[in-house]
């Protein structure tokens, strides 16, 4: 995943967060449900940095999210948590 920022992540999937693998199991097949699962990565992360940060650095930072990165999944999450966050 390309985002604008560093990030190592330990995943550990089940229930509606299902992943297609390929047939040895080793690798995740990128179709719509991995797409999807990246947007929601990216919204729970955005919300959660916007509940611990404060709102003028938050502000900053998304602008900063939106003009550095080339994923428009992170885009999709970062988007929805914003909305989230305006609608509080």
């Amino acid at each position: 995943m390309l985002w604008p920022f560093p990030m190592l992540i330990v995943l550990d999937l089940n229930g509606i967060n299902d992943l297609d693998l390929n047939s040895a199991r080793n690798k995740i097949v990128l179709n719509e449900l991995w797409h999807s699962f990246k947007q929601n990565l990216a919204f729970i992360i955005c919300k959660k940095l916007s509940e611990n940060l404060k709102e003028e650095y938050v502000s900053t930072l998304y602008s900063l999210f939106r003009e550095n990165s080339k994923n428009n999944n992170f885009l999709v999450g970062l988007e929805k948590s914003q909305k989230l966050l305006k609608n509080q």
